[in-house]
């Protein structure tokens, strides 16, 4: 998930991304509207958290903008305790949930994880595919009902390609999901990520599920695991083992049995910070 946190207190803004960094998710920060404008206009966020009390201008009009120009991102603002006429004028603006301050991180993140799966593409709390279950709640994996230990970015990471199962996930729209600006990623952050993936998801099973599209990106398989089409049991699975294979060109060559790579255009079918309060900078 990428976050956009519209926020002009630096201590309030410094703790919220490291609460959810912690989870594994992307975060920008915009300290003024101006800078949430074209943050919110030149990339395409899974939330917004944004402050009412904002320089040049507030959180509730910035919102009501969004939604006039069509911009339905699940949003989540931030008030004072006990504003109540703030609350309202920000979900009828356009917001769709609101949290007071001071708050609990781990209910910020179960706040966001429920708006992301709610709008847009009305996500489920939990995703099948194939034989792989993921819960994003829990941030749980399992794969024929043994459990998949993964780090926080391998878990979004999962999380993303299951949300388009069957459809190619381009390495452009990983790496805008998956890292924020601050973060300088290359070609081969993503490979040793993908790679890593593999070991724990394909290589402990007979059939791979995580394929290369080559020159593209990468899918999560999610026909059944009889069918003839599914890539051979050492296709992906072994395709981080070939010693330049991914970190040397960007991309492993998995190949399906008999029919070459997976055509670029082809469709298959925690924390956070114990219990510490966040916010308690400035009320509103």
């Amino acid at each position: 998930m990428r976050v956009l946190v519209v926020e002009d207190e630096t201590l309030v803004s410094d703790a919220l991304t490291v609460v959810m960094k912690r989870q594994g998710w992307a975060v920008d920060v915009a300290g003024t509207v101006e800078e949430a404008r074209w943050l919110a206009g030149e990339v395409e966020y899974d939330a917004l958290v944004v402050d009412i009390h904002l320089p040049g201008g507030n959180g509730i009009d910035f919102c009501q903008e969004l939604r006039e120009e069509g911009n339905s991102t699940p949003l989540l603002i931030l008030t004072a305790q006990g504003d109540v006429n703030s609350r309202v004028r920000g979900l009828d603006s356009g917001a769709d949930d609101y949290l007071p301050k001071p708050f609990s991180s781990a209910e910020l993140c179960a706040r966001l994880r429920a708006l992301w799966r709610r709008p847009r593409t009305m996500l489920k709390p939990t995703i099948e595919v194939g034989d792989l279950l993921l819960h994003p709640a829990s941030r749980s994996v399992t794969r024929q009902g043994i459990g998949i230990q993964l780090a926080a970015r391998e878990f979004e990471f999962l999380h993303l390609l299951a949300r388009s199962a069957g459809a190619t996930v381009t390495r452009h729209e990983i790496f805008d999901t998956l890292w924020d600006f601050a973060a300088e990623p290359d070609a081969n952050t993503l490979d040793v990520l993908v790679r890593s993936v593999r070991v724990k998801l394909d290589r402990p099973f007979e059939t791979p599920m995580l394929l290369t599209v080559r020159g593209v990106g990468y899918l999560l398989d999610n026909r059944p695991a009889d069918s003839g089409a599914r890539a051979a049991g050492s296709g992906a699975a072994g395709g981080d083992a070939a010693g330049s294979g991914e970190a040397g060109s960007g991309e492993a060559e998995t190949r399906a049995a008999g029919s070459g790579d997976v055509p670029a255009q082809g469709r298959l079918g925690d924390g956070d910070i114990g219990d510490a309060e966040v916010g308690t900078a400035r009320a509103g």
